[in-house]
């Protein structure tokens, strides 16, 4: 845009003069909006056009399309509620197998510190006399 003379800005200040010229200079200059029939229609070469015929669906159709979608996502709920039950049984039996192990060895250190005559002995030093009095235990 090169610059304007002063009679040129002094002209301008019209606001249907300034108007007209800022559409002239805008990106998409001067635009005319063409009156649409259908905005919603689609036209007959295009690809998603289908027949009024082709539109609708029979109602057994829809029924049976609609059971089958709610089977397949009812065995997809039902798959899902299957594979958190196998792991919350698999995380138990886990769990109780623990328990057990835990079990088993607290009763196999009891049983070995019972079979053993020395740890048993309580306030009782190591050594096969009293240190204090050079006694014999006896």
């Amino acid at each position: 845009m090169k610059p304007r003379t002063r009679d040129e800005r002094h002209a301008m200040r019209d606001k249907e003069r300034l108007e007209r010229d800022r559409l002239a200079n805008r990106t998409g200059s001067y635009h005319r909006y063409e009156p649409v029939k259908d905005p919603t229609a689609v036209a007959p070469n295009c690809p998603s056009y289908a027949k009024p015929v082709e539109r609708f669906v029979t109602t057994e159709d829809v029924a049976a399309i609609q059971h089958k979608e709610r089977a397949q996502d009812y065995s997809k709920v039902m798959e899902k509620h299957e594979g958190r039950r196998q792991a919350r049984y698999k995380r138990e039996e886990e769990r109780w197998a623990a328990l057990d192990a835990k079990e088993r060895a607290e009763q196999m250190r009891l049983d070995r510190l019972q079979a053993d005559p020395i740890c048993g002995r309580k306030n009782v030093g190591g050594a096969p006399f009293n240190i204090v009095s050079q006694n014999g235990y006896g």
